[in-house]
């Protein structure tokens, strides 16, 4: 399957907050694929309305797709400042404690519901529930 976005959608300016490492560069390609096959799962009449040219849903799968993958790389990043897999580790001494909590997302691909409910209103035409996929922080 052609993934709905390139890495070119990913760094343009604005989108990703930094340069790429060489890791990343390699792993982006495979990640836009997975992100786009998950996504056309999710949304079974997506593919027909990209094959008919609808720009609107083009470029909003574009947008779905980035946004996954960025989530991910970000994730991924914030993971390595711990431990993977663990969002937070704390201790206390007395009476002695400790206590780690374990990450939802450890880098995983994955769509919010208002992602999804977006895009399923635009490909209805029910414009008026359609939201920005863009957001601080993704």
């Amino acid at each position: 399957m052609t993934p709905y976005a390139t890495i070119e959608d990913l760094t343009t300016p604005g989108r990703f907050p930094r340069a790429l490492t060489a890791e990343e560069t390699a792993a982006v390609p495979t990640m836009l694929e997975d992100a786009s096959f998950l996504l056309s799962i999710k949304v079974p009449d997506l593919q027909a309305a990209i094959d008919n040219g609808d720009e609107e849903v083009i470029h909003a799968a574009m947008l779905l797709v980035v946004t996954m993958v960025k989530r991910s790389l970000l994730a991924q990043e914030a993971q390595q400042t711990v431990s993977v897999g663990t969002e937070q580790v704390s201790q206390t001494f007395g009476p002695y404690s400790t206590s780690v909590k374990y990450s939802s997302d450890s880098g995983n691909l994955w769509l919010r519901d208002n992602e999804l409910e977006s895009l399923l209103a635009l490909l209805r035409g029910d414009t008026a529930i359609a939201v920005s996929y863009r957001s601080p922080g993704f």
